[in-house]
């Protein structure tokens, strides 16, 4: 049995690496690029403060810390390592589920948690995760978390306490890992509530819960303590506004656009017919009728939980697991107009949708589930290969520029474009006054420039040829044109709006796709270089 897991293991490793080899080294980017700059500059002082995290990420930048100290910048590796955290998901997804599923004598019971698994796997929406080398505590907490409920379900088959000790030491860690760990002691509620009793042994009900929930809870607390007192606020990261904000219009328009997005695959849809669909969901009404719904069928589940078959029990706990693990981040930001950003927070959710996916689908009779399946995982690497190539041709255009970038002398540096991101996929998002490209090329070696670069507008990439022209309207003013349709200027992470400085004024003149820059008081010896492509060009006699 151990061998035949092994290589169930193998066999999905190798998957995730023949989906993700090519994209490897493409992840060095915006808040990665930032974080590798201070684990530089603090060293191991800075693993006792979390590196000034605004969370308390301890963990998180441990393991961070010590990844880019044994490998450094090299790309090969840490793709390595986040397909094997990848890999190691999905086969505790499907040890888990086959074991929960077995125990209620669930037909194709090993067959529909490795389906499961391996939608999981090869789901579209997770390159942002496995690409982008920022998001490592996605894969590690998500790993945790399945771990900690394997050791549950090894105390209800031995109730030998040190599995007990086990959940513990991998349920602690994730707490300083990230947030998704906050949903986990509701999830463990519901499932020791709900879940058919065969599986709990000589456990009761009641028992689980005063043995994981209650210390879970109150480790909960705990660390909200905790962020208060070194944070200054119970909830890091985004702050307490962000994840505190209960507007029930907002909470359910996003859990609608996330269930569209998974289950309907509605980011790949056209962006007209994606856009008319989340207007519904953001409408109040909408949010309140859903609201209800989702009330209702929960009331419904509970009166009616005994009377149940355990095929209803169970597909009801696997949807509600799908929506306890969003919780933490309902009420953030779901970005519609470009696809693969923001798909992260889907991540640990999707581990239950995608299992809730497998069971209800190769349940239907005349094996129609097993083509419903097929088809889904069709689609499911169809996508996933799309935005797997957005990250590599991202990654031709860094390396590109990267080598080709020669204005280390200028007294000052003005980037006239660069791209926010290439579909979606980050690339030199910046936050004035910083400039990621200047942040990245000091990470690969090169003289530091940061505080001489201005990186001006940003914008998003759509194809490797994109490019801009600049013509000088007089010696202090030029105008940045895109070279072709698709393409809008941005800043901040978000479409960009004129503005002024000191230094120089920038008017966008959206009907022409261009912008014009009309300098104050520039220094002497400064340039003004663009991007066009993997190349720059700069304004010459200006």
């Amino acid at each position: 049995m151990k061998s035949r897991q092994v290589l169930v293991f193998l066999f999905l490793w190798v998957i995730a690496i023949a989906v993700y080899f090519k994209t490897a080294g493409a992840g060095f980017v915006t808040d990665q690029a930032g974080w590798l700059l201070q684990y530089k500059a603090s060293g191991w002082k800075g693993v006792l403060n979390a590196f000034e995290d605004k969370s308390l990420h301890y963990i998180y930048h441990l393991i961070g810390f010590l990844l880019w100290k044994l490998v450094g910048m090299n790309g090969t590796a840490w793709m390595l390592v986040f397909t094997t955290l990848h890999a190691g998901v999905a086969f505790l997804s499907y040890r888990l589920f086959a074991e929960l599923f077995a125990a209620e004598d669930v037909r194709f019971a090993e067959g529909i948690a490795f389906t499961g698994a391996l939608l999981f796997l090869l789901s579209p929406y997770h390159t942002e995760p496995l690409v982008w080398y920022a998001c490592i505590h996605y894969l590690v907490c998500a790993f945790l978390l399945l771990l900690s409920f394997h050791f549950v379900l090894k105390y209800f088959s031995s109730t030998k306490g040190g599995y007990i000790a086990a959940f513990y030491a991998c349920f602690l860690p994730a707490l300083f890992t990230l947030e998704i760990s906050f949903a986990f002691p509701i999830i463990l509620l519901a499932f020791f509530l709900f879940w058919p009793l065969k599986v709990f042994g000589s456990v009761s009900r009641w028992q689980a819960i005063k043995i994981f929930c209650g210390p879970s809870l109150a480790l909960l607390l705990l660390y909200f303590g905790l962020s208060k007192l070194l944070r200054g606020s119970v909830v890091g990261h985004y702050g307490a506004a962000q994840h505190l904000n209960f507007d029930i219009t907002l909470l359910m328009a996003n859990l609608a656009k996330y269930i569209s997005k998974l289950f309907f695959l509605s980011q790949f849809y056209s962006y007209e017919l994606s856009q008319k669909i989340y207007v519904v969901f953001e409408k109040a009404k909408f949010g309140w009728a859903f609201f209800g719904l989702l009330g209702l069928l929960a009331g419904l589940y509970v009166a009616l939980y005994k009377k149940l078959s355990a095929f209803w029990q169970i597909t009801g706990l696997l949807f509600s697991f799908f929506i306890i693990g969003l919780l933490p981040v309902l009420n953030l930001y779901v970005t519609t107009l470009v696809p693969v950003e923001g798909d992260r927070f889907l991540y640990f959710a999707s581990i239950f949708a995608f299992q809730l996916v497998a069971f209800v689908c190769i349940r239907l009779p005349f094996k129609t589930g097993w083509l419903v399946m097929a088809v889904a995982l069709f689609f499911n690497v169809r996508f996933l290969l799309v935005n797997t190539q957005s990250w590599t041709n991202n990654k031709q255009i860094q390396q590109s520029l990267i080598q080709k970038y020669k204005w280390y002398n200028a007294s000052h540096i003005y980037i006239l474009n660069l791209p926010d991101n290439f579909r979606g996929t980050y690339m030199y998002r910046t936050f004035l006054p910083d400039n990621s490209f200047a942040e990245t090329l000091t990470l690969y070696g090169q003289p530091d420039i940061e505080n001489k670069t201005t990186q001006i507008l940003s914008y998003n990439m759509n194809q490797l040829s994109d490019s801009v022209t600049v013509e000088r309207i007089s010696d202090n003013e030029l105008k940045v044109t895109f070279a072709q349709w698709g393409n809008w200027w941005w800043a901040g992470g978000k479409g960009g709006s004129g503005y002024k400085t000191e230094m120089y004024e920038v008017k966008i003149d959206e009907w022409s796709h261009s912008y014009n820059i009309t300098f104050a008081n520039r220094p002497a010896n400064s340039v003004c270089v663009y991007q066009c492509g993997g190349e720059w060009r700069e304004v010459t006699g200006f």
